[in-house]
């Protein structure tokens, strides 16, 4: 990278054949400019030549570096129309300016990849300010900071000025998706053997499911069959795990055609975020092999999935212009139903989670081994950042309701979840569908006044979510102490087990009306702590591992007031090992 201080000045061509009349005009191939663009011309080069902005003069062009580009021509690899392509080509672009010797730079383009050039989203121009559009002929002088263009000097003259909206008008769609409202599943895979053990397991070259992940998948089709789920579309990962997890789980989901499966389309661009064994595919002739009726043509004619390179780079800026390729291409199919079948860390990057930073994570971020989450995109906006709207589902308890007992029995169970938990998702999603009419309206009183009921239901189903897998019978486990690096952390802290569990109860029986107690763990000490939250507060500033719920209708049906006594009982079916696992994935 260059050292010296430079400054870049962007300037769009002057206006052409195909900028009159669009689209219509948008056939033209290469067109000329049109007699007004000739004069934005001339009006440019004696403004150029009065600031004395280009001091260097070209009495030929040289075209050696098309010529050196066999590619160049077709628009193919970073000249594709699509998203990731083009972030690509802009980010390369960039670094080619900065490592120039030259101090003074000019780069004459076009009004959409000067924004991609700027770090702006070129594909939202409803979003789009003013100041953002460049007029044929504008030219404005930026320099760098850090990797980022801040503009020092602007023309005032040259430029014919446009309107967001006419060039909103002028932008023909390769990028600007046309589509009907439609429905994402987002579904992670079951337990596979890179999952046990980790991080070491990570060495195991493309893992299959473990018997608890096939286990996890019998009770995905349950759910899906249960719930009344069709998709349209599966979208499912080259990755063994997420294959295997389609064949069991989504197996009433498939239409047979001739041996073949007709609605699975198994994408590289799917694959998982690492360059580790356990992300990186096996041959394609072994898939094949392995899963005879799936078609993987697109794999065929992909020659970077193999490896990880190119738009397989695991650095966070190529993980982000893959998600978007995906988000784009998954917006243009004319399916309304469509399963994504991936893996945690990119199911995050498509939800615009764009973070490798594993500390920065809510327990919203985390996705279950086989859990589903539902979205909608929207075509009210073409960009599709923030037209994705999460709709959780009530999830599956991992035992019977009467399995708990004699701690917690089975009509409280059956109540408790059934119809509290059930009435905090319905009511979350109620309220995010009012939110999103409330900013699709840019109603920000209303937005405000929605936030409690957000809060209140969302936490609500949070933390349920949290303290089903928290429990368990003991056929499965249930009561037995912590062992390895939990137990150390518990004994260390509060000198034994039952210390902890003493420590924990009196905070339980403190909490005035209704709350939680938390075992959660501190990232900024690296060190568990107990803390209660009012009502349905999620915990927020820690990460939970251990949560119990201290509100009625979680013991009163059986305890009736001696709740202390319900305290007691819940430590015979704590889930010890799930805890341990969070505790785990929490440091």
């Amino acid at each position: 990278m260059g050292s010296i201080e430079q400054t870049i000045t962007l300037i769009r061509h002057g206006e052409a054949q195909h900028n009159v009349h669009p689209p219509e005009t948008h056939d033209i191939p290469d067109p000329h400019l049109t007699p007004r663009g000739r004069e934005q011309c001339e009006r440019l080069r004696v403004e150029l030549a009065a600031k004395d902005v280009l001091t260097q003069e070209f009495p030929e062009l040289d075209f050696s570096r098309c010529a050196k580009d066999p590619i160049f021509p077709r628009k193919e690899g970073i000249y594709a129309a699509d998203l990731s392509a083009l972030q690509q080509r802009a980010q390369f672009a960039r670094q080619i300016l900065r490592e120039r010797p030259e101090r003074r730079i000019a780069v004459v383009c076009h009004g959409a990849f000067i924004r991609f050039l700027q770090g702006l989203d070129p594909t939202n121009y409803r979003t789009l300010t003013a100041d953002q559009v460049f007029g044929n002929c504008e030219w404005r002088t930026y320099r760098f900071e850090a990797d980022q263009l801040v503009e020092v000097e602007a023309s005032r003259t040259a430029g014919d000025k446009v309107t967001v909206q006419e060039e909103w008008q002028h932008v023909q769609a390769p990028l600007l998706i046309s589509m009907t409202r439609k429905t994402i599943y987002l579904i992670r895979h079951g337990e596979a053997e890179h999952n046990v053990n980790f991080p070491a397991s990570h060495s195991i070259h493309d893992p299959h499911l473990t018997v608890k992940g096939r286990e996890q998948c019998v009770q995905l089709q349950e759910k899906l069959r249960k719930e009344g789920y069709a998709f349209d579309l599966i979208c499912v990962s080259v990755l063994r795990r997420a294959l295997e997890t389609l064949q069991i789980g989504l197996a009433e989901q498939l239409v047979p055609l001739e041996g073949k499966v007709n609605n699975v389309l198994v994408m590289p661009e799917l694959q998982g975020i690492t360059d580790a064994p356990c992300d990186t595919s096996v041959s394609l002739s072994e898939l094949q092999r392995e899963f005879p009726r799936l078609d993987f043509s697109r794999c065929a004619t992909d020659q970077d999935w193999p490896t990880k390179v190119g738009k397989y780079n695991p650095q966070e800026f190529h993980l982000k212009a893959r998600a978007l390729a995906v988000r784009q291409f998954v917006a243009e199919r004319q399916e309304s139903h469509i399963a994504i079948v991936g893996h945690e860390g990119f199911i995050r990057f498509l939800l615009g989670i764009d973070t490798l930073d594993y500390t920065q994570l809510t327990p919203q971020h985390i996705f279950g081994n086989c859990e589903v989450r539902q979205f909608t995109f929207d075509s009210a906006d073409p960009s599709l950042g923030a037209q994705v709207r999460h709709k959780v589902t009530l999830p599956d308890l991992p035992y019977d309701y009467n399995a708990l007992e004699p701690s917690i029995s089975g009509e409280i169970m059956k109540l408790h979840h059934t119809k509290h938990h059930q009435t905090y998702v319905t009511n979350y999603n109620a309220a995010e569908e009012k939110l999103a009419a409330a900013v699709k309206n840019s109603d920000l009183r209303e937005q405000i006044a929605l936030q409690a009921a957000i809060k209140f239901n969302g936490g609500g189903h949070l933390n349920h979510s949290i303290f089903w897998t928290n429990l368990a019978p003991k056929s499965q486990g249930g009561g037995e102490a912590p062992k390895g690096a939990l137990a150390t952390a518990i004994n260390e802290q509060w000198g034994s087990l039952e210390a902890f569990k003493e420590k924990f109860n009196a905070a339980l029986a403190g909490i005035q009306g209704s709350g939680w107690a938390w075992l959660g763990y501190n990232k900024q000490t690296k060190a568990l702590e107990i803390v209660t939250t009012a009502n349905q507060d999620p915990l927020i500033h820690l990460t939970p591992v251990l949560g119990i719920d201290a509100w009625e209708h979680a013991y009163y049906l059986q305890y009736k007031n001696a709740k202390a006594e319900y305290f007691k009982a819940i430590w015979d079916v704590i889930n010890w090992k799930n805890v341990a696992e969070r505790y785990a994935k929490a440091q």
